[in-house]
């Protein structure tokens, strides 16, 4: 029998390429038997909600720090503008949530009437291009000093805004898809519920009504979790993506874990007569888990007022979802830090060559750096101002 598009009941001949969990988020999953060209081309479509961009954009700051790079292998995104260093300039956070300075302001060269302005520089290049603008103004600047200032960045606050109808809309989506990975695309179209699938699509009925966050029910039990045949080497990781369908009661309930914390439960339809199964995959390597599953006794199902009557159990799981992931963030980054000191150092040393007198300059100076960043205070190194010349940047 020929597959027909869930969203749209369109013959599927072939159908259009599908990543199961988010490309954006990391997900590699990819299935033809679900949607036709058209409602796949929708989705991304502003009339539609775009509800694949809402659900990348919550999670932002999290693609960032553990360096997801996309389904079709774009590099991790960089969070903008996350704050600023004290008297200094704006700092982005690139790939691995490394603070990198922003590059330099264009200072008001009108105001400065042959006196003299400090600008805060990314680097050498961006100092250079700065001074290259004042000239091509008609002004001629003269590099009285330069410095190398490294610093601790301060706390940097982040900020999580969830678009929920837009999100829970992509995650019911992900659902539906993940389905037909497991059983087939007739069953799912045979089993989910016809106003679930407008409601993905186009957002009436409400999402609401079927999806929700999740920080109440009891989530199913994984008795075993393993590779697929075509991923022999896949192995569980603290951050995994999943999904499980079960019967629970009269009802067929799909439950969305991503990031391993961060929880979402669907009502697909009336129970059906499919057995229990789910899909893992780690976002961050490729390789797929199949899940052997034991459904829960029960299940509050998700409605228009959860997230109001939930609220303090919404909050909550939210917040111990983002603690989880950035907890386990933090240990692999304090671990990769201590690696690049000790690579600095060893890098350092090695240069010194076999001068003991130097060896142990090399290894002072750079403890009291060390120190002095821990402490919060600069370290400042006066630069050659011979890397000005008066050709362009």
């Amino acid at each position: 029998m020929t597959s027909k598009c869930i969203f749209c009941t369109k013959d599927l001949s072939p159908g259009s390429e599908e990543h199961v969990f988010l490309s954006a988020l990391g997900g590699r999953l990819i299935t033809r038997h679900a949607t036709c060209v058209e409602c796949n081309n929708d989705f991304a479509k502003s009339e539609f909600g775009k509800i694949d961009d809402a659900l990348a954009e919550a999670f932002l700051q999290i693609r960032c720090a553990l360096l997801i790079r996309t389904g079709r292998d774009q590099p991790p995104p960089t969070v903008l503008r996350a704050g600023r260093i004290p008297d200094g300039p704006e700092y982005d956070l690139a790939p691995g949530m490394v603070p990198i300075s922003r590059a330099a302001l264009v200072p008001d060269f009108g105001s400065i009437k042959g006196g003299s302005v400090t600008v805060s520089a990314r680097d050498e290049k961006d100092a250079k291009r700065i001074l290259d603008i004042a000239k091509r103004r008609g002004l001629s600047p003269t590099l009285q000093k330069a410095e190398s200032v490294i610093t601790k960045v301060p706390w940097t606050t982040l900020s999580f805004a969830f678009d929920g109808t837009k999100v829970w809309r992509a995650i019911a989506k992900t659902a539906l898809l993940g389905s037909c990975v497991l059983y087939g695309n007739e069953a799912i179209r045979t089993c989910s519920d016809v106003e679930l699938r407008r409601s993905v699509k186009v957002g009436d009925p409400e999402i609401s009504n079927y999806a929700g966050w999740d920080y109440v029910n009891a989530w199913p039990t994984v008795v075993t979790a393993r590779p697929h045949r075509r991923t022999p080497s896949a192995i569980p990781s603290s951050f995994d993506h999943s999904l499980m369908v079960a019967n629970v009661g009269n009802d067929c309930i799909a439950y969305v874990e991503l990031f391993g914390a961060f929880r979402f439960s669907l009502r697909m339809g009336q129970a059906t007569g499919l057995e229990p199964r789910g899909i893992a995959l780690n976002p961050r390597t490729p390789g797929r888990l199949q899940l052997s599953i034991t459904a829960p006794v029960t299940y509050k199902p998700r409605h228009k007022h959860s997230l109001r009557d939930e609220a303090t159990e919404s909050q909550a799981g939210l917040k111990d979802s983002v603690t989880k992931v950035f907890a386990a963030w933090d240990k692999e980054s304090t671990h990769q830090h201590i690696m690049e000191l000790g690579e600095e150092l060893q890098t350092q040393i090695a240069a010194a060559g076999s001068d003991e007198g130097i060896r142990n300059s090399v290894v002072a100076e750079w403890a009291a750096k060390i120190t002095q960043l821990e402490l919060g205070n600069a370290w400042r190194t006066e630069l050659n101002t011979e890397f000005i010349d008066d050709e362009p940047a």
